[in-house]
């Protein structure tokens, strides 16, 4: 997958193939026609800018190798549970291109496992994040506590 392909028309089609969707499904996805796909893959009209954030958000296609055949397929960044699927699924295209199919041992382990730390990774942040926001909001909540007690508000506790 790191060898560039020359058109924009061929990535698309690489990434719909590695999807593993009929032109049917896949214009079902992209709110699209299949005659749409058709043209698309064929060269006859280019991946529209709203195509292409369609892919990287369904999808996490990289639209700069989309449109550009700059890096990677995948955003290097994708990380949630729906883009491991999509790297193994890159994985096995890629052993099916080298005729390694059915050997489950051949898929990428390294691709796989790196998305997996990525995912992991991404998983603690949100949680540190989360953390960060439960922390300044009781911060909050007990500054406004303070204040409204200074004014003669006291807070009942509930019995």
């Amino acid at each position: 997958m790191n060898k560039p392909t020359s058109k924009a028309s061929d990535r698309f089609f690489e990434a719909r193939k590695v999807l593993g969707y009929s032109q049917v499904d896949f214009a079902k996805k992209l709110a699209t026609t299949q005659g749409n796909i058709s043209k698309i893959e064929s060269g006859g009209i280019d991946i529209s800018i709203e195509m292409a954030m369609a892919l990287n958000e369904l999808f996490f296609i990289s639209t700069s190798w989309l449109l550009m055949g700059k890096g990677e397929m995948i955003e290097p960044t994708a990380s949630s549970q729906e883009a491991v699927i999509i790297k193994s699924k890159i994985a096995d295209f890629s052993a099916t291109k080298t005729g390694r199919k059915g050997c489950s041992s051949c898929v990428e382990k390294d691709t796989l496992i790196e998305s997996l730390r990525e995912t992991i990774e991404a998983l603690k942040d949100n949680i540190k994040s989360k953390d960060e926001t439960i922390d300044v909001l009781r911060d909050a909540l007990g500054y406004a506590k303070s204040r409204l007690e200074e004014q003669g508000f006291g807070l009942k506790k509930k019995t």
